[in-house]
């Protein structure tokens, strides 16, 4: 019988993102791709996966947006949580600076709209290394199969965001994350302090810059996934 893996995407990604780490992974596993439900915010998005996830607890993977949904979903529901995978974030609040920007932002869209992700932008999303022409169209693919509409409510729902620390380290679930060591969206502060608090946790640091590790770290991505589901 196959594993189930049950996968939360980012900001503007659909199931693009996971689609060359499910050409690698192990016939035992079986990924499957959960939209990021539409709702008011954090609370009500991570509420709207328990009509969407199997009653039984599931092994769950959350990138970026999606892994803070994923921690959220694990601290208010421990029961329904086997492991959690969080990769390219941390679980902590944004700050002012970030804030201050997406309420520009949103401000901006409604008086102007949304003409798409830039070049320049996706690109600055991968480790400079990586910066390959297969992974940019991927990033600009998704964005414009998502859409306007999905961007402008992706962001106004999940700017507030709470420390889910203390309430991870009581939740007792195993958990690790995978980022980049210089990747600009990670605390790393904040995933200091959970470890050192928190024996269930595991972390793992990706040389480099990258945050769009399911496209830009595949490979690395399926062994880690194999050795957090089998070992």
């Amino acid at each position: 019988m196959k594993t189930d893996v049950y996968l939360l995407p980012g900001t503007m990604c659909n199931e693009l993102l996971w689609q060359d780490l499910k050409h690698l992974v192990s016939e035992e596993i079986s990924l499957k791709h959960i939209e990021l439900p539409s709702a008011n915010n954090i609370d009500e998005i991570t509420d709207e996966l328990l009509n969407v996830l199997p009653k039984n607890k599931v092994y769950l993977v959350g990138f970026s947006l999606g892994g803070y949904i994923a921690s959220n979903f694990a601290a208010k529901y421990p029961h329904r949580i086997k492991n959690l995978f969080i990769i390219s974030n941390t679980g902590c609040a944004l700050n002012t600076n970030e804030i201050n920007q997406r309420e520009e932002l949103v401000s901006y869209l409604k008086q102007h709209g949304y003409s798409g992700m830039s070049r320049q932008r996706a690109m600055s999303l991968l480790d400079e290394n990586k910066q390959d022409e297969d992974l940019i169209n991927k990033i600009i693919t998704m964005d414009k199969q998502l859409g306007a509409t999905v961007f402008l409510s992706q962001i106004e729902a999940t700017t507030k965001r709470t420390d889910l620390s203390q309430k991870l380290i009581d939740s007792k679930i195993k958990m690790t994350f995978y980022y980049s060591e210089f990747d600009s969206f990670i605390n790393k502060t904040w995933m200091a302090e959970l470890a050192n608090k928190n024996e269930n946790v595991k972390v793992i640091v990706q040389r480099g810059a990258g945050h769009m590790l399911p496209l830009e770290q595949s490979l690395s991505l399926k062994i880690h996934l194999e050795t957090w589901l089998f070992d």
